[in-house]
């Protein structure tokens, strides 16, 4: 079983240093996306549908960040993006890099949280909100207990 933890300290955090969005709240929120979503870092893909990586990104979702939150990041953000893609993609990866490049993974689900004006809350039940409104969505089937109950499970 990988832990948490070691997926904070060698994957999450300094892939959110490399990028210059790192911050504890937003280590948290992506930590947490992970766990909650592939079930405590179990999947990489969706049992019975689409979605990628620990993060569970659509393809229709990844191709949304690329083609249109990608092109209005900063230059900075933009570049260090692209550092992280190999030179063998002309543009950017396709979605099955989310399932190849857990880091990949870890830029694409802080942008998803980026692209949303307000700040990662600091304690958990905010930031259980915010995933719930910006990433699960209100129509989506999980609510902010689980996401605070995996949370607790598997990160802390």
């Amino acid at each position: 079983m990988i832990l948490a933890n070691q997926i904070r300290q060698f994957i999450v955090a300094p892939t959110l240093k490399a990028i210059g969005l790192w911050s504890w709240q937003a280590e948290s929120i992506v930590l947490g996306t992970g766990a909650h979503e592939s079930g405590g870092f179990q999947y990489l893909h969706q049992v019975n549908g689409p979605a990628l990586s620990w993060f569970q990104i659509e393809p229709a979702t990844y191709q949304d960040v690329l083609d249109n939150t990608v092109p209005g990041l900063p230059a900075a953000l933009k570049a260090a993006l692209r550092g992280m893609v190999p030179h063998q993609y002309a543009g950017w990866p396709p979605a099955e890099y989310l399932t190849q490049n857990p880091a990949w993974a870890v830029a694409i689900c802080r942008i998803l949280y980026y692209r949303h004006p307000p700040a990662i809350p600091v304690d958990l039940p905010g930031q259980a909100a915010m995933w719930k409104k910006y990433y699960n969505t209100p129509l989506g089937a999980g609510t902010t207990g689980e996401w605070l109950t995996n949370y607790r499970r598997y990160c802390e």
